[in-house]
């Protein structure tokens, strides 16, 4: 063997990366379920208290009546 053949990486398809995941679908699914599982259960235990502020502030107008005609 030569070095070109030794630093050549293997060439892989989508077809080699779709057989990995069926193969490993447990170490996905199990993880995926198992942290579903716990936000949704943490989604009961957490009140659910919302507060809401807001401040509105109202100023004169600015631009000379000449120019703008007022609505009121």
């Amino acid at each position: 063997m030569n070095d070109e053949e030794l630093d050549e990486k293997p060439s892989r398809s989508l077809s080699d990366y779709l057989l990995v995941i069926q193969r490993r679908r447990w170490y996905i699914l199990i993880p995926m379920f198992v942290t579903w599982s716990v936000m949704w259960m943490g989604s009961w235990l957490v009140p659910t208290v919302y507060q809401s502020d807001a401040l509105i502030l109202v100023e004169q107008q600015k631009v000379p009546e000449q120019y703008v005609v007022p609505n009121v």
